[in-house]
C-alpha cells in the first residue's frame, strides 16, 4: 500500500484542478451576463472554443462528489472498525458549517440580504430564513426561489455531501455487521475482503437506483438536462429576486429577460439539487475505492496483455473525450431523439464522474500495476497544486461572490477590462479569460488567508477552554 503522501499528492492535485476549473465555469457564466441572450453577438460568444471549453460541460461538482464518495470509503476500508454514523456527522459538520457560517455573517454585513422580492408576497422569505436553512444543510430540500441567494447558493453541495456520506457510512456498516455480527470489526484478510466485495456490489445497486431514478423523474417539458443545456446564459436562468437583485445592487442592465426562470427552478428543485438525484457520484467513487483497496491488497505479480493494454487507453481516451469535450448543446440544431435527451438526463452525470474516477484510478494504483499511469500520476502530484487544494474549501464558498463583485461592479470590470473595449463578442471573451485569471488568484488567496486566521482563532479558543478545564 502506497504511503499517505503518495497517495494524498495525486488526489489533491485531482481536487485542486476541478476546483480552477469550477472557477472557470462561474467565470463564463457571469460574463454571459453582459451580454443579450440571441443573435449574432450571442452566438458568436457561446460557439467560441474558449467559452465552452471553460465550461467544461458543467460536471465538476460531480467530479467533486465522485472525489468525497471516494475518499470517505477509502477511510472507512482503511479503519479497524466501523465508523458510527454520530461520528461521521459531527466531524463534517464541524468540517463544514464553522466556515458557512463565517462566509454568511460576511456577507450579511455587506449588505447582502437579498430581499428585493414583495415583503407582502406570501412566498416572502427573510435573510434569517434563508440563513437558517444553509445552516441546517437544508438548503437542497427547500424552494430556491424562496430560500436561494447568490452569495450562499453554492452551500447546496455541502448538504448534498452530509446526506449521501451519511448513506455510505450506513451502508459499510450494515455490510460490516453482516460479515462479523459479533464484533466491531473485521481481523482476517479473508474477511475484509468479502467486505470490499460485498459492499462494491452494494454501490453498483446504489448506482443502478441512481440512475432509475433520475430517468423516472424525467420530464421533456421541466426535468430535461438537455433543454437547460441550452439555457446557458445567465440573464435567463434565475430567480426574479436574483434577476432584479443584481439589477439594484450594481444598477446593472440586462440585455435579456429572465424569461426561463420556471423552467430552471423546477429543474433545480426536483433534479440538480435533492439528494435523491445525485447518488451516483457518490457510488462511482466508492466503486472506486474498492476497486483500488483490492489493487493494492493484491501482491501477486501481474502481467499485462496487449488486448487489457489496448482496453484501457480505449477507456482512457473515452474518459478523457468526455471530459475535454462540452456537453452543452450548442446553436439551434435539431434537438435529438426524446431517448437521447432522457439518457443525458439520467446518465451524463454519472458517466462523467466516472471518467474522471477511472483516471484518478490510473494515477493511483500500484506502479507495479498495468493500469498505472506515471506521467497522470507525475503531473497530478505537482506542487504547484497542492495549495490550491488546501483551500479549495474556502476558496468554493468565496469565490462566486468575489466574481461577481469583480464581474457586476463598475469600478473592478472596468480595471479587469482595461485597454478593451467592451463592444464586441471578441473582447467579452478577453474578458472572461481575465474574470476567471484574477477571480481564481484572488479567491485562493482570499482563502488562503480566511483559513489561517479562522484556524489561528479556533486552535487559540479550543486552547484556553482546555487550559480552563484544566485549572478546573
Amino acid at each position: 500500500m502506497a504511503s499517505d503522501r503518495e497517495f494524498l499528492a495525486p488526489v489533491a492535485g485531482f481536487r485542486a484542478i476541478v476546483h480552477l476549473s469550477l472557477i472557470a465555469l462561474h467565470a463564463a457564466m457571469l460574463t454571459s451576463g453582459h451580454l443579450p441572450s440571441e443573435g449574432e453577438e450571442w452566438d458568436q460568444f457561446k460557439g467560441s472554443w474558449v467559452y465552452t471549453s471553460m465550461q467544461a460541460g458543467g460536471i465538476q461538482v460531480d467530479l467533486m462528489f465522485a472525489l468525497s464518495g471516494f475518499l470517505l470509503v477509502s477511510k472507512i476500508l482503511s479503519a479497524k472498525s466501523a465508523l458510527p454514523l454520530v461520528d461521521f456527522l459531527r466531524g463534517r459538520v464541524r468540517r463544514f458549517l464553522p466556515p458557512i457560517i463565517v462566509i454568511s455573517l460576511i456577507v450579511v454585513a455587506m449588505g447582502d440580504e437579498w430581499e428585493t422580492n414583495d415583503v407582502t408576497s406570501e412566498n416572502y422569505t427573510p435573510a434569517w430564513m434563508r440563513l437558517l436553512a444553509t445552516w441546517t444543510f437544508l438548503l437542497n430540500y427547500v424552494p430556491q426561489s424562496d430560500y436561494g441567494s447568490l452569495s450562499l447558493s453554492l452551500c447546496w453541495s455541502c448538504c448534498v455531501d452530509i446526506q449521501c456520506g451519511a448513506i455510505i457510512t450506513i451502508i459499510a456498516n450494515r455490510v460490516r455487521s453482516f460479515i462479523s455480527p459479533k464484533e466491531r470489526s473485521i481481523t482476517t484478510e479473508k474477511d475484509k475482503a468479502r467486505f470490499v466485495y460485498i459492499l462494491r456490489y452494494c454501490f453498483v445497486a446504489w448506482l443502478m437506483i441512481s440512475l432509475a431514478t433520475r430517468a423516472l423523474l424525467f420530464d421533456d417539458d421541466g426535468l430535461n438536462m438537455y433543454k437547460l443545456g441550452k439555457l446557458n446564459h445567465f440573464g435567463n436562468v434565475m430567480t426574479d429576486s436574483s434577476y432584479m437583485w443584481i439589477e439594484q445592487r450594481y444598477n446593472h442592465t440586462w440585455r435579456t429577460k429572465n424569461s426561463a426562470g420556471a423552467f430552471v427552478m423546477k429543474y433545480l428543485n426536483e433534479m440538480y439539487m435533492p439528494t435523491h438525484t445525485r447518488y451516483g457520484p457518490f457510488a462511482v467513487g466508492g466503486i472506486m475505492a474498492c476497486n483500488l483497496y483490492l489493487a493494492n491488497s493484491n501482491t501477486t505479480p501481474r502481467k499485462g496483455t496487449l488486448l487489457g493494454s489496448l482496453v484501457c487507453w480505449v477507456l482512457t481516451i473515452q474518459a478523457l473525450l468526455s471530459l475535454i469535450v462540452p456537453c452543452i448543446p450548442q446553436g439551434d440544431e435539431e434537438a435529438p431523439p426524446m431517448g437521447a435527451q432522457l439518457f443525458i438526463t439520467a446518465a451524463i452525470r454519472t458517466l462523467a464522474s466516472a471518467s474522471g474516477a477511472f483516471l484518478l484510478y490510473r494515477a493511483l494504483v500500484p506502479v507495479e500495476h498495468p493500469m498505472h499511469w506515471s506521467s497522470l500520476c507525475s503531473a497530478l502530484s505537482s506542487p504547484l497544486l497542492r495549495p490550491i487544494a488546501n483551500v479549495s474549501y474556502w476558496s468554493y464558498l468565496v469565490h462566486f461572490r468575489l466574481l461577481l463583485e469583480l464581474c457586476y461592479n463598475r469600478a473592478t470590470r472596468d480595471l479587469i477590462a482595461y485597454g478593451v473595449p467592451l463592444s464586441s463578442a471578441d473582447n467579452w471573451i478577453l474578458f472572461m479569460v481575465r474574470l476567471f485569471v484574477i477571480g481564481a488568484v484572488l479567491s485562493i488567496l482570499l482563502a488562503q488567508m480566511m483559513q489561517t486566521s479562522f484556524s489561528k482563532i479556533y486552535s487559540c479558543t479550543v486552547g484556553r477552554v482546555g487550559g480552563h478545564h484544566k485549572v478546573q
